[in-house]
Formats: structure tokens, C-alpha cells, sequence
């Protein structure tokens, strides 16, 4: 019987906590990312790391409920890719 290969030092053990730098930029899901429905999806912010999981989604349309200006990096991200914002302000919104 031979003995299994010893460890990869790129593989890290499990310590009970995810770090997102270890995965590929585009399965950085916004926060709080949940499919509601069939192409109907809710989530925090984007950030830019998120940019390339939302392509991939396809996107029309997003709604912000929020009162402040809608970030200018996530407008112009918008913009290039075709998506309308529908903003309507809300106080007191976190969902």
C-alpha cells in the first residue's frame, strides 16, 4: 500500500472561516446576495469585486432605496453594461 501524497502547500487547512481573497474574482457575490425569484435577486451595495458576478447575471435593471446619491464607480459600471438604475429614496431603508 503506498502512502497518499503528501499535502499541496497551496491547499490551506479549514480554520472556520472563509476568506474571499482565495476565490476567483468573479464568484464574488455582492453581500447579502439572494435570489428572490426566477431572475429577481436582492443584495447589499455592490463593490467593484463584485462587477464581473453581475455581468454574468445578465442584469436589466436595479432598484436602490436608498436616500444618498447612488455611488458614482457603481453608476458609471452601470452605464457600461447597460443597466438602468430606478432609485427610489426611502428612509430608514436597510433591507
Amino acid at each position: 500500500m503506498t502512502p497518499p501524497p503528501a499535502p499541496s502547500s497551496t491547499i490551506k487547512p479549514y480554520t472556520g472561516t472563509v476568506d474571499m481573497d482565495d476565490f476567483p474574482e468573479d464568484l464574488y457575490p455582492p453581500e447579502n446576495f439572494a435570489m428572490v425569484c426566477p431572475y429577481i435577486y436582492r443584495s447589499g451595495m455592490p463593490k467593484r469585486r463584485n462587477y464581473a458576478f453581475l455581468k454574468k447575471l445578465k442584469l436589466k435593471s436595479i432598484l436602490t432605496l436608498i436616500m444618498e446619491e447612488y455611488p458614482q464607480q457603481n453608476q458609471k459600471f452601470l452605464e457600461q453594461s447597460g443597466i438602468k438604475l430606478f432609485q427610489f429614496a426611502v428612509f430608514g431603508a436597510q433591507i
